[in-house]
């Protein structure tokens, strides 16, 4: 739980509550079987290959995924443009205001973000 929900994003102790109440309610088996197929992908080689312009958003508090690491793989992506924000793995749920503001700056994706009512989607955020 610490690597993947920051202390420094736990202002919200409610969201933080119905995060940890979902994580713990995780089906072990399951988690155990996706963590086993990604410890064996080795997809480096394929960054090279996607068409994927625009922003790889990462959080500056990422334990998971360290800013070194992600900015890294950002770079072999071509047309890719690394943008770290203050927010963890996690960021639709920890911190989802930084993301959601890079992403509406994105033509499509930010147009789709705001039609989709998405449970986890904040309210009330400037356009």
């Amino acid at each position: 739980m610490l690597n993947g929900y920051a202390p420094e994003l736990r202002d919200d102790i409610k969201r933080f509550e119905r995060f940890r109440t979902r994580w713990l309610g995780n089906d072990p088996s399951s988690y155990a079987t996706i963590w086993r197929m990604l410890a064996a992908a080795d997809m480096q080689d394929e960054l090279a290959h996607l068409a994927c312009s625009g922003p790889r958003d990462r959080g500056s508090l990422d334990r998971v995924r360290p800013p070194p690491l992600a900015e890294a793989v950002a770079k072999a992506i071509p047309g890719a443009r690394y943008v770290e924000i203050r927010t963890g793995h996690y960021m639709s749920v920890a911190n989802p205001r930084p993301a959601l503001r890079l992403h509406r700056r994105i033509p499509d994706i930010g147009r789709r973000l705001t039609e989709v009512d998405h449970p986890l989607k904040p309210r009330g955020l400037p356009t």
